[in-house]
């Protein structure tokens, strides 16, 4: 499968979108039938073409790498991750804010910093998860 060539899977219609990170990866756009969506991504740092393709659609629930704190941002654009900050900037690119946002990826070292900065930017619905945990969407 190719980015932007759709597949479908029993009631679902999943999309691969390039995201930016230091070794090509994907982002996956996943709609139901009854047009819920969700976006999952692995590593990706800042994204634009993405958000220009999608950033339209109300996309229910965003699951999203922020692996560094905000004191680490050139690092974290270096190597295509985000921050808690870049993430608020991510976010402002999206038309309909999700109705969930997951966060995976914080760096071990960093979690209680990523945490704490992330509590600090109010974003409703948004929470970290944990290794292991089960969501359902």
């Amino acid at each position: 499968m190719r980015a932007g060539q759709s597949i479908k899977i029993d009631d679902y219609t999943i999309t691969p979108h390039p995201v930016n990170h230091s070794v090509p990866a994907v982002g996956y756009l996943v709609e139901g039938k009854a047009k819920r969506r969700f976006f999952y991504t692995g590593d990706t740092g800042p994204l634009k073409d993405t958000w220009m393709k999608i950033g339209d659609l109300q996309i229910h629930c965003l699951i999203i790498d922020v692996s560094f704190p905000d004191k680490m941002k050139e690092m974290a654009i270096m190597t295509g991750h985000l921050t808690p900050r870049l993430l608020a900037e991510e976010l402002l690119k999206i038309h309909c804010l999700p109705e969930i946002i997951y966060i995976t990826h914080p760096k071990p070292q960093y979690i209680d910093t990523i945490k704490t900065q992330l509590q600090k930017l109010k974003i409703r619905n948004l929470r970290l998860l944990h290794d292991g945990e089960t969501i359902r969407i």
